[in-house]
């Protein structure tokens, strides 16, 4: 499963930043269509970013059973408005966030949606993305049938404004905020969002390094934070930035499915992510 994810994943998804197309006249705009690359990367720190991905938990604080992620997602440039440096773009971003008992016949415990529509704007070093966005979330029926729990209402529609910036070639720092245009009865409006990714832009080989740290903090949890903490190599696939990310992922914070939100998880988990710098 992990190996067909990973192929399916690594034909979807695009390479990575842009920009400069050096045989467009300096004076004028040129559009297309579903163009290589996005002009601003999902965040790599970040547990529920739109990639696809296999997490097992391998450490957790209560010694709860252990827990498998699956995530299946992408994200897609639709259509760039560009010259020179600067350039405009319409993406599309959606996945599916589900985890598996392992110990309870590997059940579905929950799943999450999202789909959004980024509206990016880059110059240089500098990003900027309007962002639209939904999440709903779900029980696993099997969860249902062995706890008799009823399924929380919570889905969410916001707007996020977020900005990127590359400070040096191997660096970036970004920060998001958000507000719920509108919510279900069990969710609340108001998100931040920090975050710092280092990659080795050095790097000559197959394994480039990396490195990224995410905050976050929400109304409906009190505005606590949630941490995590990412370091591992991408296994490049020939010359280009494609390629297989393998990481230890450490998080603390609110539990990540938002059905089990109430709860607080600390947990290290071992990650395979077929991903793109």
């Amino acid at each position: 499963m992990l190996t067909v994810l990973c192929v399916w994943a690594l034909a979807q998804e695009p390479i990575p930043p842009m920009p400069h197309d050096p045989t467009a006249a300096k004076d004028e705009w040129v559009c297309t269509v579903l163009p290589k690359g996005v002009l601003y990367r999902p965040y790599l720190a970040d547990p529920r970013q739109a990639r696809s991905s296999v997490k097992f938990s391998i450490a957790g604080s209560d010694g709860s059973n252990a827990k498998i992620e699956n995530t299946f997602g992408l994200v897609r440039s639709m259509v760039r408005w560009q010259e020179g440096d600067e350039a405009y773009e319409i993406e599309f971003e959606a996945a599916a966030f589900s985890r598996f008992d392992t110990k309870e016949h590997w059940d579905l415990d929950a799943t999450d949606y999202r789909f959004g529509f980024p509206f990016v704007y880059r110059s240089g070093d500098l990003a900027y993305k309007f962002h639209l966005w939904h999440l709903t979330s779900h029980l696993g029926d099997e969860y249902i049938e062995r706890t008799g729990r009823r399924r929380d209402g919570y889905h969410l529609n916001e707007a996020a404004f977020g900005v990127s910036w590359d400070p040096e070639e191997s660096l970036r720092v970004y920060g998001e905020v958000g507000l719920a245009v509108y919510t279900g009865p069990d969710t609340d409006s108001g998100r931040v969002q920090l975050g710092l990714e280092w990659i080795d832009a050095r790097a000559r080989g197959p394994w480039v390094p990396f490195a990224a740290m995410d905050l976050q903090s929400r109304n409906e949890i009190d505005w606590s934070v949630n941490r995590a903490v990412t370091a591992g190599f991408l296994v490049r696939v020939g010359e280009n930035a494609r390629g297989l990310r393998v990481a230890l992922e450490y998080y603390d914070g609110r539990d990540l499915q938002t059905q089990f939100l109430d709860q607080r998880e600390r947990t290290l988990s071992l990650m395979f992510a077929a991903e793109l710098f």
